[in-house]
């Protein structure tokens, strides 16, 4: 994969980060987004959108991807939604600063995880559709955050979140085929709480106004 200016460094989810000068990581739950895998040409290509408190937007597109199944897969074979994507380009953006993005390694930065197996069945003419949860984790370093005496340095996000995973799969001769895979970002029970409570507070107050 060819090589992108970037201000942002990937770690993988079990690596610290080893500089002295970096601050605390901003813990982010991941309240909404779609990460859309597809086979093209026989490679995984990936583009995605999450958002969080705080202003936080992750925009990127990326063909470093990695299933954790086969990708053509034979009738019987156990076979799960979940993958990693470890190479990409887009942008991220928290608290109104935007910085350039570039996964790259192979540590495995963004994991979506999905603890539901299948067992796959005969092959068919028609098209093989799987939904199951899947759970987001994900950490960022940003390698020349400003900070708010001035001073830059790195800053790491945590990433976390839930949601509903679909993949569709092709008959390719008596294999199934992996062709895309869809993972939409639903808020937790909690969130979606804490949500619904400041909606609460607020309408009071709009009535009182009118």
């Amino acid at each position: 994969m060819r090589g992108y200016p970037s201000a942002i460094a990937i770690a993988c989810a079990t690596c610290a980060i080893t500089s002295s000068a970096a601050a605390e990581p901003i813990t982010l739950a991941v309240t909404a987004g779609v990460m859309t895998m597809e086979r093209v040409n026989g490679e995984y290509h990936a583009t995605f959108t999450l958002d969080g408190p705080g202003g936080f937007e992750l925009r990127a597109t990326g063909d470093g991807l990695r299933h954790a199944n086969c990708s053509d897969c034979f009738p019987g074979d156990p076979f799960s939604l979940t993958a990693t994507l470890f190479a990409g380009f887009g942008t991220l953006t928290f608290a109104g600063q935007s910085h350039d993005l570039n996964m790259e390694g192979s540590g495995g930065p963004l994991d979506l995880v999905s603890g539901h197996q299948f067992t796959l069945p005969p092959v068919t003419g028609s098209p093989l559709t799987l939904r199951a949860p899947f759970s987001l984790d994900g950490h960022l370093v940003v390698a020349d955050w400003r900070f708010h005496d001035g001073s830059r340095g790195p800053q790491a996000f945590r990433l976390s979140g839930t949601g509903l995973a679909t993949g569709v799969l092709i008959a390719k001769g008596n294999a199934h085929s992996l062709q895309t895979v869809q993972y939409d970002v639903v808020p937790e029970p909690a969130s979606l709480i804490l949500v619904a409570s400041g909606l609460a507070t607020l309408l009071p107050r709009y009535r009182r106004r009118v």
